[in-house]
């Protein structure tokens, strides 16, 4: 059982990282500017078939590195970049 569940937790893992990528791509090539909200995790979960939990980790991910700043029941915006 211990093996399933480092299994689910590195395909868990996978998926935050293909989620984290696709966004940053799509910042950098502008489809979010600068200022520009980001949709709701909901909506980021039904697009990219994810759970919830799983585009919390791609946004933490975007937010340490910069690329994005999150207010608790707010959402989360690309940041401003100098």
């Amino acid at each position: 059982m211990e093996g399933a569940a480092h299994t689910d937790r590195r395909r868990t893992g996978a998926h935050h990282e293909h989620v984290a990528n696709e966004l940053r791509t799509a910042i950098s090539d502008k489809c979010f500017e600068p200022g520009d909200r980001l949709p709701s995790e909901r909506r980021l979960a039904e697009r990219f078939g994810v759970s919830r939990a799983t585009i919390v980790s791609a946004l933490n991910v975007l937010r340490g590195e910069g690329l994005i700043e999150s207010r608790r029941g707010a959402g989360s915006w690309v940041r401003q970049h100098p």
